[in-house]
């Protein structure tokens, strides 16, 4: 009889190879987006930061959210069976979108979220924590959420966040001295992508 072999790949070369998953910056909010219009939000903001060379970006929609366990669920690579029937509106497949999008792009991917009935919750894949550790996700405390919710938002209602650190494009950028220029170009480049490919869920945007 033969016997079985735990051949897990290692958590470090598994992480590199989602990473290079065929992904620019565009596509790769795009993945974020679908995920915004699947929960049936309204209301989808994008919000980039710069401060003292770091980049912050966040995708923030007043979805349907979620409570601490199904965060824990879904931040799992693959969390879903793709042979299970999707409900209307469900345009992911395997449950990879989000994060595979999110490693291509950044350092670190945090994910807050509420639902209506529930409090704040947030979990984090930190790239460098799961290259020494394996995939261990960090999750937050009500106090380490608060350090690090956007600026002049109000929490109080349902939705997600999706908060991208560490991000790899605008590192490549921080040694140019025009480079709020051209993460400007950047910004520019994914507003046309957004209103070419997500033009019939605008309403009134100037993209």
């Amino acid at each position: 009889m033969p016997r079985l072999v735990n051949a897990a790949p290692p958590a470090k070369a598994h992480l590199a190879t989602l990473s290079r998953i065929g992904y620019d910056f565009n596509t790769a909010v795009s993945d974020i987006l679908d995920n915004s219009i699947a929960a049936k939000a309204q209301d989808i903001r994008i919000e980039f930061f710069l401060s003292d060379n770091a980049a912050i970006f966040f995708i923030i929609d007043d979805g349907s959210g979620m409570t601490e366990s199904e965060l824990i669920k879904n931040m799992s690579i693959g969390c879903k069976d793709p042979s299970e029937d999707r409900v209307s509106g469900d345009l992911g497949r395997f449950g990879a979108g989000l994060k595979t999008a999110s490693f291509s792009q950044a350092g670190v991917v945090t994910v807050i979220t509420k639902t209506a009935d529930s409090c704040l919750s947030a979990a984090v894949w930190d790239k460098s924590i799961i290259e020494e550790h394996g995939w261990q996700l960090q999750v937050l405390d009500p106090v380490e959420i608060e350090e690090i919710l956007p600026p002049n938002n109000d929490y109080t209602g349902k939705g997600t966040i999706v908060r991208w650190d560490g991000i790899d494009i605008i590192k490549a950028l921080l040694h140019s001295p025009d480079k709020q220029l051209q993460i400007d170009k950047l910004c520019d480049s994914l507003h046309s992508h957004i209103a070419l490919y997500f033009h019939r869920f605008l309403s009134e945007s100037p993209y």
